[in-house]
């Protein structure tokens, strides 16, 4: 696993990608691309502060 784990987060539909490996990474969301036929292109938001905003 990434010992710096990045969440990848979509602006539009809010989807949620923590790969395990950097080269899985992904640059557009693949729910928006799939349903919606939108590139839009997901953000990074380091680990702990996504969680410390929920709480």
């Amino acid at each position: 696993m990434l010992e710096d784990a990045v969440d990848f987060v979509c602006p539009r539909c809010g989807l949620s990608i923590r790969p395990r490996v950097r080269w899985l990474t992904v640059e557009h969301c693949p729910r928006c691309i799939a349903l919606a036929r939108i590139p839009v292109r997901m953000s990074t938001v380091p680990t702990g502060s996504a969680r410390a905003r929920e709480n």
